[in-house]
């Protein structure tokens, strides 16, 4: 396992679990998903991605690279071994949901 193999070394392993982001692959995926339901294509994002989700909105790339800049800084030193989500909440909403 890799984070007890560098921990010693000062070095920390993590893993970003992000959620839908506003991206090329789901603005391709959405009017296929649209036309299979029958739908629009807000009511296929709304079903599929965003009704998983208590934002209610796709996530920005820049949300992700916050996260990963704050890992890679010296204020995450002793955050190692995580799996950090940035999700717009769909680990909640799934687990409310269970």
């Amino acid at each position: 396992m890799a984070v007890l193999e560098t921990t010693q070394d000062g070095i920390t392993v993590n893993a970003i679990m992000n959620g839908p982001v506003c991206a090329e692959l789901i603005e391709k995926q959405l009017p296929k998903l649209a036309k299979q339901d029958g739908t629009t294509v807000e009511e296929a994002l709304n079903h599929h991605i965003l009704g998983k989700q208590w934002k209610k909105r796709l996530l920005v790339p820049s949300e992700i690279a916050a996260t990963a800049v704050f890992l890679a800084s010296d204020g995450a030193e002793a955050t190692t071994g995580e799996g950090i989500g940035v999700t717009g909440g769909m680990f909640v909403m799934k687990k409310m949901i269970q």
